[in-house]
C-alpha cells in the first residue's frame, strides 16, 4: 500500500510507493525493506548518514541521491543489486518525494547519471574514494 511517510519539520515529505516494495507487484525497482527506503531518502535529504543539519543534501539535476554505508562499504539497497536511491525532483516544491533503487550510469538515456560535483563530494566528505566513482561512472556495482 502506498503511504506517506512522516518526517521531521522542515524535511522534505516522502510517499512510498507499494510498487517499489519487496512484495509490489510488477517489474518496478524494488526496495530490499521500508527501512532501507526511508534511510536511504534520509541520507539525500540530509546530505549525511547522521540526520544532522546543515549539509546541503545530495542533489544533482534537481534529482535526490541517497546510498547506505556499513563499515565504509556502500550497502545494497535493492533487489538486483542495486546500492543507490533514486528520487526524482517533483513538479512543485511542496510535492512527496518517492524514489527507488537503481545502478547509476546504467541508462544509455542517461536518466540516472549523477553530476562529477556530487560524485566529487562524496569523495571529499569521504564517503567514497575515487576507485569507487571510476567503478559507478562504468555502471558497475562496488
Amino acid at each position: 500500500m502506498d503511504r506517506e511517510i512522516s518526517r521531521d519539520d522542515n524535511r522534505r515529505a516522502l510517499f512510498s510507493r507499494s510498487k517499489h516494495q519487496l512484495n509490489g507487484s510488477g517489474n518496478h525497482s524494488k526496495w530490499l525493506s521500508q527501512p532501507i527506503e526511508e534511510s536511504t531518502f534520509d541520507s539525500a535529504d540530509y546530505g549525511n548518514f547522521t540526520k544532522s543539519e546543515g549539509d546541503a543534501s545530495w542533489i544533482s539535476d534537481g534529482n535526490l541521491w541517497g546510498f547506505q554505508l556499513n563499515s565504509n562499504n556502500i550497502q545494497t539497497v535493492g533487489t538486483k543489486n542495486q546500492q543507490f536511491g533514486f528520487f526524482p525532483a517533483t513538479r512543485n516544491p511542496t510535492d512527496h518525494w518517492h524514489g527507488y533503487p537503481v545502478i547509476p550510469f546504467s541508462e544509455k538515456n542517461k536518466k540516472y547519471n549523477i553530476s562529477i560535483e556530487l560524485l566529487e563530494k562524496w569523495v571529499l566528505d569521504g564517503y567514497l574514494s575515487n576507485e569507487d566513482i571510476a567503478i559507478i561512472i562504468k555502471g558497475k556495482i562496488l
